[in-house]
């Protein structure tokens, strides 16, 4: 098997196994970073020495490969905006928790000043 073939192998593997990590959230962000970077290049290197490559293979991996980072990029936006909602309901929370605290301190304050305590 051509060279390229082999490097498209396996950046299509890295692909599928960034794609389970990203949907059941296992690995970190940087890993998962590292892992596309490295995928990249392998698909780079593969790009480079395509020379005497079969093109109806060479073409199909590329398509997989295509296909497969469409899905990564739609879980990973997923992901981002399930992370940016769950930020933004925290957000509400601690206002919402701090308006009670605000609310309290002002109520016993007033309470001293009418000479209750």
């Amino acid at each position: 098997m051509h060279p390229s073939l082999i490097m498209l192998d396996r950046a299509i593997a890295m692909g599928r196994r960034e794609f389970a990590d990203l949907e059941q959230l296992e690995e970190d962000a940087a890993g998962l970073e590292e892992s596309a970077g490295e995928r990249a290049r392998l698909i780079e290197a593969a790009w480079a020495g395509k020379a005497g490559c079969d093109t109806p293979e060479l073409r199909a991996k590329l398509s997989v490969l295509q296909e497969l980072q469409k899905r990564l990029n739609n879980v990973a936006r997923e992901r981002f905006e399930e992370t940016r909602e769950e930020l933004k309901a925290r957000r509400q929370a601690g206002r919402a928790i701090s308006g009670y605290g605000n609310k309290s301190r002002r109520s016993v304050r007033a309470q001293m000043l009418a000479g209750n305590y």
